[in-house]
């Protein structure tokens, strides 16, 4: 397996897929289709996305989306193909993540993690990240790392 970064015409459409089987089931949010792929997009437009994949050519198996705002990294998703979780692929591409962010002079990492999502809080919590504010209103976690 390779992490690289993303190619839009052969990505997204993997990339959209991925976040409706594997994130939005844990969210109190509903979306058409329409509205998460135009979600989806703009927020890939804003930042920058690093994929697991078996090759350069092959689509994504998952894939970390990160922003980063002067000295801070903002880990806006991550999602991992179901077939291919619990072998070590999240925990690579965090690690892209938080590499990538640290060599642009990134000392902090800050994400969101939906109130349902017990999997992903137990994940960031076993790589250095503290719940540091429950946000009841949007039933969100908010996470912080120093980097």
């Amino acid at each position: 397996m390779i992490i690289r970064m993303r190619q839009p015409l052969l990505d997204d459409r993997t990339l959209i897929n991925l976040v409706q089987s594997e994130l939005i089931p844990h969210t109190s949010f509903s979306m058409t289709e329409t509205e998460l792929t135009q979600d989806v997009m703009t927020r890939l437009r804003r930042g920058t996305t690093f994929v697991l994949s078996p090759t350069h050519q092959h689509p994504p198996l998952g894939y970390i989306h990160v922003m980063i705002h002067g000295k801070l990294l903002y880990i806006d998703m991550l999602a991992i193909s179901a077939s291919y979780q619990r072998q070590g692929y999240g925990a690579s591409l965090l690690q892209a993540g938080e590499n990538y962010a640290r060599s642009r002079g990134c000392k902090q990492a800050k994400l969101l993690v939906d109130e349902g999502n017990k999997k992903a809080l137990l994940f960031y919590h076993r790589y250095g990240y503290r719940t540091v504010k429950h946000w009841p209103d949007t039933h969100y976690y908010e996470l912080f790392k120093m980097l």
